[in-house]
């Protein structure tokens, strides 16, 4: 026996039950997807694909972006950019500038005085052999300084090079965790040369607009870059690279990625250097150079041999690269970075995770596409305004990724739920129907309620018996097709199929799925328009089968009255059904119907409000269980108007079920007076056989109504015959039932009889005939 104790266990075992209204997706779960992804990408980002994507893709969209709105780092104007281009050299008609034109081009420059020149070659003046020149070179150079020269790094030795051994420097290094020691070697101007110019700085360039601001050869040689230190002193502290007290921003890896603007930016300030040459060579003043300029001397950018390099402001000459390191200088510029890219990730992946769970789809992708939106613009406008290299692409990816990830496996989660849903719930509602609910919040319409619904059992009678003579692929086959043809009706009429019965279904109508209250009577008519749709093409496809075919006639039972409805399926199945008494007196009314015919039960015929006089429908009692009084039941034939179709395919069903009768009939003599007394009533004999009778009512009883009787006739024959054979109560049931002129007839079967007792019976009735009053 269930008790209050075991309803914890009860509800625990079960709890299952309800899986449609668990979530797609569990806070957990959607916590190991999050760090699944956050794991990959970190793993992706050690490897080196930060770099990728932010070399190859960031960067160069970011650049270009800057410099299509005209946000890029405007050139000082204190910056002279002269070309050794085609036009010096064709002017010289030489493949170099000679010595002597170098000297010429100092003296101007010593007379200009600006603030300091650079030349970004490391050998860029082929010095004769005659030592008077060397000496003439180096004593002009040394008073124009401060002049830089260029130097280069390489890992292997060059031979026929001189290597630069001595670097002076006063940084401490050691304050630099990021600047490693690199194998290799320093070459530059010839040593004769070296110690003429102010400065020499490596112009190393590593790719993708990147620059070491300090290269490392050995212990004590650390070399700057080209351009650095000149105008300001170089000086680290902390862990921070600082010129004129303003710091480099320097990545882990010793790198800084130079403030390019795009290269045309750099071209309509570059001047060929042949007109400085001549105005040298003519001793005239170069007014194009001032005391507080910085000139800068490009050695390559000969036509044909100009090195171009590949930047995120597009390809360009690397000498445009020294120009902008020199330009960052003067401006301050730089372009700063930021680190916590992982720990940003994390967050973010968190945040798209918290997302995916809680947002539905719409939602959830305009959150998606709004947040990364906010990432690209917060992106784009700290670098075009601030010149910030925010961290965003790796969160940006790790919130995309993370919420996607887990809202594909909700929606993976939901779509095989709903499958399953559509499984359990495809013919039970209309496809429109279906469509429309699934798109919904399903628990809010199965959740298990009190409803007022009119209920309709469908049978096929005759499917056991027909079922034993054909195959079974037959005769499912053609079930199937029936039961789906009767469902399609079902579901046009607005009616839900509860469950199939085998040779049946079970069906209801007027419920309200989004879990309203029926407050109409509609669905009662809904049902008997359904029930009798159902019986007219039962009768049209009977009269079009062979006489060979599968034959089945179909009887119909409606009822109205409040019902528990909702889901009784498993924890991966739906099963929406009804329960109650007036469910089971719906079975009642069904089994009582004739074929071809509907029988309603007295609460639907109230909410049909069949005006009087309407023809069709005959009053009937029934037996109600646990009731002791009869109850009234209406049985409705579709084919009042068109008899001569009801009885065409009553007689077909006849002759294919074989249900003409077999047994001898005995016709009762008026005159005797063979009456019997009932539960249900009392009423006059009519005729007899070994298995039953016919008898004649005052009230119309639906068939399978049972009932226990005694018999009796006028001369008392019939009395006496049934005491000498212990015959005092007979129980039959109503096999049939139809109007008669005096009253109703009724085909009552006797039951409960075996072969002996019936012969007794018969016995009786047959002596009661007699005139003889003593046989």
């Amino acid at each position: 026996m269930f008790n209050d104790n075991m309803a914890p266990r009860f509800e625990k075992k079960t709890s299952n039950r309800n899986w449609y209204t668990t979530p797609s997706i569990n806070l957990k779960k959607a916590f190991y997807l999050m760090l699944s992804c956050y794991a990959f990408l970190a793993v992706a980002f050690l490897l080196g694909a930060n770099t990728f994507v932010y070399n190859r893709v960031i960067h160069p969209l970011i650049f270009s972006i800057r410099g299509y709105v005209g946000m890029s780092p405007q050139l000082d104007p204190r910056i002279k950019i002269f070309a050794a281009d085609h036009r010096t050299m064709a002017e010289l008609g030489v493949a170099a500038i000679p010595a002597e034109e170098w000297i010429s081009l100092f003296k101007a420059l010593a007379k200009a005085k600006p603030r300091a020149i650079f030349i970004d070659t490391s050998l860029p003046i082929p010095l004769s052999r005659d030592p008077k020149m060397k000496r003439l070179f180096v004593e002009q150079v040394i008073k124009t300084r401060p002049i830089a020269a260029g130097s280069f790094f390489v890992t292997n030795r060059i031979v026929g090079f001189d290597e630069i051994t001595e670097i002076d420097s006063d940084l401490d290094f050691n304050s630099l965790p990021w600047l490693k020691w690199d194998s290799g070697y320093f070459y530059g101007p010839e040593p004769s040369l070296r110690n003429a110019f102010s400065q020499v700085g490596h112009t190393n360039y590593e790719g993708f607009g990147y620059i070491k601001p300090l290269l490392k050869a050995g212990e004590l040689r650390i070399m700057p870059f080209w351009g650095l230190n000149l105008l300001g002193k170089l000086s680290a502290k902390e862990g921070t690279l600082y010129t004129n007290s303003n710091p480099i921003p320097v990545n882990p890896n010793g790198e800084l990625l130079v403030n390019l603007a795009p290269a045309g930016d750099y071209w309509k300030r570059t001047f060929s250097l042949v007109t400085p040459l001549r105005k040298a060579r003519a001793q005239k003043p170069l007014d194009e150079v001032t005391s507080s300029d910085v000139v800068l001397i490009l050695t390559d950018m000969v036509q044909g041999a100009t090195g171009f390099k590949e930047t995120p402001a597009g390809v360009m000459p690397g000498g445009f690269i020294l120009v902008e390191v020199v330009n960052s200088v003067l401006r301050n510029t730089w372009l700063k970075s930021f680190g916590g890219e992982l720990l940003y990730t994390l967050l973010f992946c968190i945040f798209g995770m918290f997302l995916a769970v809680s947002l539905s789809a719409v939602p959830f992708a305009g959150v998606l596409v709004l947040v990364e939106l906010i990432f690209f613009s917060i992106g784009i406008g700290s670098f075009c305004f601030y010149g910030l290299l925010l961290p965003w692409a790796f969160p940006a990816i790790g919130f995309f990724t993370s919420g996607l990830l887990i809202f594909s496996e909700r929606v993976r989660v939901s779509e095989v739920r709903s499958q399953q849903m559509r499984f359990s719930l495809e013919g039970v509602i209309g496809p429109a129907k279906l469509n429309s609910l699934l798109s919904q919040n399903i628990d809010s319409w199965l959740e298990p309620k009190s409803q007022v619904l009119t209920v309709m059992f469908i049978d096929i009678v005759g499917f056991s018996m027909t079922a034993e003579e054909e195959k079974p692929v037959v005769i499912f086959r053609q079930l199937r097709g029936l039961l789906s043809e009767i469902s399609e009706i079902v579901h046009d009429c607005f009616g839900v199929v509860d469950k199939s019965l085998g040779d049946g279904l079970l069906c209801f109508f007027g419920y309200q799925f989004d879990g309203s209250t029926t407050i109409d009577n509609q669905h009662a008519k809904q049902a008997l328009d359904c029930a009798v749709r159902i019986q007219q093409a039962a009768v049209q496809r009977n009269l079009k089968n062979e006489l060979a075919t599968p034959f089945f006639p179909i009887r119909i039972g409606i009822n109205t009255g409040e019902v528990y409805v909702g889901d009784l399926g498993g924890s991966r199945r739906i099963d929406i059904t009804v329960i109650g008494h007036s469910v089971n007196y719906g079975r009642r009314l069904e089994s009582a119907c004739e074929i071809y015919r509907v029988m309603v039960g007295a609460t639907t015929w109230d909410h049909l409000n069949v005006p009087a006089g309407s023809i069709g429908y005959t009053k009937k009692q029934i037996p109600i269980k646990h009731q002791e009084e009869l109850g009234e039941a209406y049985e409705f034939n579709p084919f009042h108007s068109e008899p001569e179709q009801l009885n065409e395919a009553l007689l077909r069903y006849r002759q294919i079920a074989r249900l003409n009768r077999q047994e001898e009939r005995f016709p009762v003599d008026p005159i005797l007076g063979y009456k019997f007394q009932s539960n249900i009533g009392h009423g006059v004999i009519t005729d007899f056989s070994r298995s039953g009778m016919s008898i004649l009512l005052d009230n119309y009883f639906v068939k399978s109504t049972e009932l226990k009787f005694t018999i009796s006739s006028e001369n008392g024959n019939l009395q006496k015959a049934c005491s000498r054979k212990s015959i005092r109560e007979v129980s039959g049931v109503v096999r049939w039932a139809r109007p008669d002129k005096d009253g109703f007839r009724h085909g009552i079967f006797f039951n409960k009889l075996n072969s002996e007792q019936k012969e007794n019976l018969l016995y009786c009735f047959r002596a009661g005939q007699s005139t003889t009053s003593g046989i």
